[in-house]
């Protein structure tokens, strides 16, 4: 209690500027209930005894204190008049009442004098960390919200929806109102949340009540909240769970539920992590799991490279969409195992058509070139060897164009998040592949340069080409690798 007032006091001089310092007190006096908890006749001394201390060890220099002391027995009318009274006596701080109603009853009273209170005694209540509502509230009690959100947090997480909830209903204890805090924070969640099994006691339970409560709450909870205004109750209640089994037993079979789920929140995480690296690099994907923000980021030379499937609709046509679906799922799963062993990121698959990029999000030289080069004589390769079982005269033939230079590349989407590409370059690499032939690799002339200086693949040069939206372009086959 010294301890506390030395608190109360220290903050009295930051909010004064006064030399003497008065301190307004509200207790209960005669309210049996609150007697031995935090009543006049059991607290008062620790103010004189505070007040010495302070002075004698010289803890607040130069100040001296003056006390006005009244007693509100906890009833929020009451308290709310006296509280007007210390106010109009120019208190500089108003210290309690001690129970939850009234305290709340009584801060919005002196903040509307913009006087300080601080709580004590009994008090908790939700509303204490309401700073819009009660700016000028300090409490030296524990608040109920960090409790509630802990609560519903682990709740949420292990998708348990039942908790025992066992509080006293002394209205003016602390209980009373934690019990209605996580009640009230409970039914405006999302209606899955329910208390299970609520029991209130307004005089000591006997063993038969807390044998019940015990068995019912071991049947259908796994979480127990429980408060007490009195030891005696606490103590009671402990030794009652102990001779049901809920000590360690009981402790290492919930560890063990709780491990169950955590691994199996662990493998669903994986999943997620999985399939969020196959949408997004994984540089970038660790950026957005962290929270990081990824902006978007220049680069000066990638190559691109798009393919797309020669009359892809015709053939379509001779196939169910149940078959279609299967025959590309094979070609591009084989597409995917040749990405897998090249410095390749695989941009989008859209319909049968395939965006892939060398170069980026990480910088890889000038290899970028022959990645895509490797790439793409891999995938002309598999659609040679690729057979259609219900169709086996049939040739699936790519049209493909890659092209070199600068590109832009970001994250775009919050629900489902895509690394895009931006620039002229992927415009190009786009024009290549429309305007390329059937089981041609169609390339731009920057793609020509770069390629020619490692001098390890035969390309051919395809004379000027007509691009919309390009005009005339130098462009270049390649035909295949050299034999070395």
């Amino acid at each position: 209690m010294i301890f506390k007032i030395y608190l109360l006091f220290i903050y009295c001089t930051i909010i004064s500027s006064l030399r003497i310092l008065k301190l307004g007190f509200l207790f209960p006096l005669h309210s049996k209930t609150l007697y031995n908890i935090s009543g006049f006749n059991l607290s008062a001394g620790a103010v004189s005894i505070a007040i010495d201390k302070i002075k004698k060890e010289q803890i607040l220099p130069n100040f001296n204190f003056t006390v006005e002391v009244k007693f509100d027995e906890c009833v929020p009318t009451k308290a709310t008049g006296l509280t007007d009274q210390l106010v109009r006596s120019n208190v500089d701080v108003i210290i309690g009442p001690t129970c939850s109603r009234s305290a709340t009853k009584s801060s919005l009273h002196a903040t509307f004098f913009n006087k300080p209170t601080i709580t004590w005694g009994i008090s908790a209540n939700s509303d204490y960390s309401n700073t819009k509502r009660l700016p000028n509230l300090i409490t030296i009690n524990p608040l109920i919200s960090p409790i509630i959100i802990t609560l519903l947090d682990v709740l949420k997480t292990f998708k348990w929806y039942d908790i025992s909830l066992i509080a006293t209903t002394n209205e003016l204890g602390r209980c009373s109102n934690i019990r209605k805090g996580i009640e009230n924070a409970i039914q405006t969640e999302t209606g899955l949340l329910t208390i299970k099994t609520s029991y209130e006691a307004t005089i000591p339970p006997n063993d038969e009540v807390y044998d019940h409560f015990l068995e019912d709450t071991k049947l259908n909870a796994r979480i127990i909240v429980a408060c007490f205004d009195s030891d005696y109750w606490r103590r009671k209640f402990f030794l009652k769970m102990f001779d049901h089994g809920m000590d360690n037993g009981y402790a290492n079979k919930l560890k063990n539920e709780v491990d169950s789920r955590s691994r199996e929140i662990q493998e669903e995480q994986k999943k997620s992590n999985i399939l969020l690296q196959k949408m997004l690099p994984p540089q970038i994907s660790e950026k957005l799991k962290l929270g990081i923000h990824v902006p978007p980021e220049n680069f000066d030379n990638v190559t691109v490279f798009f393919s797309d499937i020669v009359k892809f609709t015709t053939f379509s046509q001779k196939c169910s969409p149940f078959q279609v679906v299967n025959i590309l799922n094979e070609l591009f799963s084989q597409f995917d195992n040749i990405i897998e062993g090249l410095d390749v990121y695989k941009v989008e698959t859209t319909g049968d058509g395939y965006l892939c990029v060398s170069g980026l999000p990480h910088y890889n030289g000038n290899n970028h070139v022959i990645e895509i080069a490797k790439l793409a004589l891999g995938f002309i390769k598999t659609c040679q060897e690729f057979k259609i079982i219900h169709l086996p005269d049939e040739k699936i033939m790519l049209r493909i164009g890659c092209n070199t230079g600068p590109c832009t590349a970001g994250v775009v989407g919050l629900s489902m998040p895509r690394y895009c590409l931006f620039g002229d370059t992927v415009n190009t690499a786009s024009r290549m592949e429309s305007n390329g032939k059937s089981g041609r690799i169609h390339t731009t002339e920057s793609f020509y340069l770069l390629l020619s200086t490692f001098g390890n693949f035969v390309m051919e040069h395809r004379g000027e080409v007509i691009i919309k939206g390009k005009g005339v372009m130098n462009t270049y086959w390649l035909n295949g690798m050299k034999n070395v």
